[in-house]
């Protein structure tokens, strides 16, 4: 070994002073805080009220890490050392919320707001705390509360917004995530879930653009992807669904219900091969998946492969036992592959599971007639008629009372004006 290489060698990377530490400790980088106080707290060398501000500090780092347990473990021992300190009480508060323990945040917001009754952003945790325990009309209260101090407090109306969508009523919870985008045009979640509100009431232009808005502000944000395919498939543009499940598929390979929606969209597209290879995957990551087994059997059966069609489909009623749309399609692969008698046995078990399917009786009535039972064909045929016109007929008989109505008005008036034209007669 030369004189350098054991230079080299003996050489010890310098420590970081305390100074360092507490750079790190007060930056904004999560990795970095929790390094520069963690080494802070292991130095021995802080008072009772720096270590209060480094536990803080790695607690608020924890939180944004998501890392929650750690978070709550750091704000555990700050409220030992500071009973009173109201931001680790609502931090804590909102970390247990983020695990689901809302008994536990409710519990810490409360104590805050007896502390602090003026904290907007306490009112809003422990409605978000209170949402999810189902109890809305607190939730709202507290809500309520944080704008009544706030008015333009944009977490409070993207909760609002959050409860109205629960709740389905879709145009409040539009107009709440709204306001939450007028003050915060940054807002990424208030785009996101108006965005879901949007495609909920069927109006997929503007949830492609809300998505669009999530994208721009975010780009890994890829749930929008997703959504975004589902909005596009939603409005039969299927090769923009395709390319936005491939943009969302790059980024989360193991996501079982975007091979299912993808495969569907393939399916739309007769093509059905790439279809059942989307299947194959979805079922490949969770063979506990009704759906991808149903829709692959589905697929198999526009191929033809009406074994594979019924494998597929025993297991998806394996899963679902009371699916009409399975018996019937099963029905139809017994069918095709000239079994009729198993066939009318899944159209009639189709049939008592839900009596107005008509695909069923239409079904059945084909069967029928393959085994010469034609009275059971006839009677399947005027009850299929009798479902599929019920719509237009139940239509055309409102247009025939409205008819009959109208005209009925004016005969009364054509009997009321004679009858006043006769007294006037009998005046003069």
């Amino acid at each position: 070994m030369t004189m350098l290489d054991f230079w080299q060698a003996s050489v010890v990377a310098p420590i970081p002073s305390q100074t360092t530490n507490w750079t790190l400790c007060r930056g904004e980088e999560p990795n970095k805080v929790i390094i520069g106080c963690s080494a802070l707290l292991r130095s021995g060398r802080v008072a009772s009220d720096e270590e209060v501000k480094a536990r803080y500090a790695r607690a608020v780092a924890y939180f944004r890490k998501k890392d929650y347990e750690h978070a709550i473990l750091d704000f555990d021992r700050v409220l030992n050392l500071n009973p009173t300190y109201v931001d680790a009480l609502s931090g804590r508060a909102l970390a247990f919320a983020n695990k689901g323990d809302n008994d536990h945040a409710l519990r810490d917001y409360n104590d805050a707001l007896k502390l602090n009754p003026n904290l907007a952003n306490a009112f809003c945790g422990r409605g978000f705390a209170y949402a999810h325990k189902g109890d809305y009309d607190r939730a709202m209260g507290d809500y309520d509360q944080a704008l009544r101090m706030e008015p333009h407090l944009p977490i409070a109306h993207y909760y609002r917004g959050l409860v109205y969508e629960r709740k389905n009523q879709f145009d409040q919870a539009i107009r709440e995530y709204s306001q939450a985008i007028q003050f915060n045009g940054q807002f990424t979640e208030a785009f996101y879930h108006r965005g879901v509100t949007y495609e909920r009431k069927g109006d997929s232009d503007h949830a492609i653009q809300d998505y669009a808005e999530v994208l721009r502000i975010n780009p890994s944000y890829t749930e929008a992807y997703y959504d975004r395919g589902v909005a596009y498939a939603n409005k039969g543009d299927l090769v923009q669904a395709v390319q936005n499940y491939n943009k969302f598929i790059a980024v989360n390979p193991t996501h079982v219900n975007v091979y299912i929606e993808r495969g569907l969209v393939y399916s739309r597209q007769q093509n059905y091969d790439l279809a059942i290879q989307d299947f194959d995957r979805a079922v490949h990551l969770d063979s506990s998946s009704y759906y991808a087994f149903y829709n692959r059997g589905w697929a198999y059966l526009f191929i033809g492969d009406f074994d594979h069609a019924i494998s597929d489909i025993n297991k998806s009623l394996l899963l679902k036992p009371n699916d009409a749309d399975a018996f019937v399609n099963r029905g139809w692969a017994y069918a095709e592959k000239g079994d009729y008698e198993q066939a009318i046995k899944d159209y009639t078990e189709a049939i008592r599971i839900n009596p107005v399917q008509a695909d069923a009786f239409q079904r059945r009535c084909l069967a029928y007639a393959h085994e010469r039972n034609f009275s059971g064909a006839i009677n399947d045929y005027f009850r299929f008629l009798w479902l599929r016109s019920r719509k237009q007929m139940v239509v055309g008989a409102i247009c025939i009372l409205c008819i009959v109505a109208g005209f009925a008005y004016v005969i009364r008036r054509w009997i009321a004006h004679s009858k006043k034209q006769a007294d006037l007669a009998r005046i003069f």
